[in-house]
């Protein structure tokens, strides 16, 4: 019975010991390096397409030459430029926990009525062991608006037609963002009549966040010993996690840099007490 229990305790660490705490890959399950390294090229440059549309539609619907005459038209979004922080994590978690039961027969017992009761001796052990390991890479970059006068808007405003092998799925409605704080920005009485924009900075903030997770049961049911019937013996969880903030302001505007750092802060605190 010892041996058997010893070796349950050697064979739980081993998987811990030897894969549990390694890095984990940045690629999601089932890519390859460069299939991860590649949806990462196209988010980037979905991101830059979409920027790209919302500020030509803001301009084109808000601004001077459009038709309907506001009272602050919003031209100097084409001298703005956008800070963008794209932050990736993946976190990957596995637990090992065996367990057995023992279970001796004993002489049955007899009451004074001459009444049989069955008896037995169990023992139940049991181990618990958990990793966890986390790899975060953050890239940092300013797209400025003036770059957008000499590219060709996609057809129909659709950057997911621009991504060649169409692994970004999701349209991250950047440029609805852009035209909802233009429109805000083109009304009368908004803030200021300041000439230019009367805000100093608008920001939009994302995250999205794919997981996946498995576990393996095996039981063993003999005669005395019944192994892992409770919980899953190997279980296994991975997060990846994209953090997206981009911050519009008027170049070197100390303000819009303060809540673009601001916002970087905000984030990385609620990644924190996400991972707890």
């Amino acid at each position: 019975m010892r041996k058997y229990f010893t070796a349950v305790l050697l064979i739980g660490l081993f998987p811990l010991g030897s894969c549990g705490t390694s890095i984990p890959d940045m690629q999601d399950i089932g890519q390859s390096r460069g299939d991860g390294v590649l949806s990462e090229i196209e988010l980037v440059q979905l991101i830059r397409c979409e920027l790209h549309v919302g500020v030509t539609k803001a301009i084109e619907q808000y601004g001077t030459k459009s038709k309907a005459k506001f009272p602050n038209p919003v031209d100097w979004l084409a001298t703005w430029q956008a800070k963008v922080s794209l932050k990736v994590t993946v976190d990957d978690k596995s637990s090992f926990s065996p367990g057995v039961s023992y279970t001796e027969p004993m002489k049955n017992a007899v009451s004074h009525y001459n009444v049989t009761y069955g008896q037995n001796f169990s023992l139940s052990a049991g181990l618990q062991a958990s990793s966890q390991t986390t790899r975060v890479e953050t890239v940092a970059y300013t797209v400025p608006f003036k770059d957008f006068s000499d590219v060709t808007l996609p057809p129909g405003g659709d950057c997911r037609n621009q991504i060649e092998n169409k692994v970004v799925l999701s349209d991250l409605k950047i440029d609805d963002f852009i035209l909802a704080k233009a429109q805000m920005a083109a009304q009368p009485d908004v803030v200021s009549n300041k000439p230019g924009s009367p805000y100093s900075a608008f920001n939009d903030q994302l995250s999205f966040i794919v997981t996946y997770s498995g576990n393996i049961t095996p039981v063993w049911n003999l005669m005395r010993i019944t192994a892992n019937a409770d919980s899953p013996l190997y279980y296994a969880t991975r997060t990846r996690t994209h953090d997206l903030t981009i911050t519009l302001g008027a170049p070197d505007d100390s303000e819009a840099v303060a809540v673009h750092n601001a916002e970087l802060i905000g984030q990385a605190v609620a990644s924190a007490l996400r991972n707890r």
